[in-house]
């Protein structure tokens, strides 16, 4: 018999850390390893937003 579990987390704040995310999802994943078998784990993310890419240098103040 194949059981399907779905998890979900929002995290509280903007991120594009991926360690963030990775930490995120094995928090999740954690309940299930080593207590079955595992045949797939599908990771998704919403509500992107572009990178602001302007001033990033101490120099771009001046």
């Amino acid at each position: 018999m194949i059981s399907l579990h779905t998890r979900s987390k929002t995290i509280p704040v903007w991120t594009s850390d991926i360690f963030v995310i990775r930490r995120t999802d094995m928090q999740l994943l954690s309940e299930f390893i080593g207590s079955q078998k595992i045949r797939l784990v599908d990771v998704g993310v919403s509500r992107l937003r572009e990178r602001n890419k302007g001033q990033t240098l101490i120099t771009d103040f001046a």
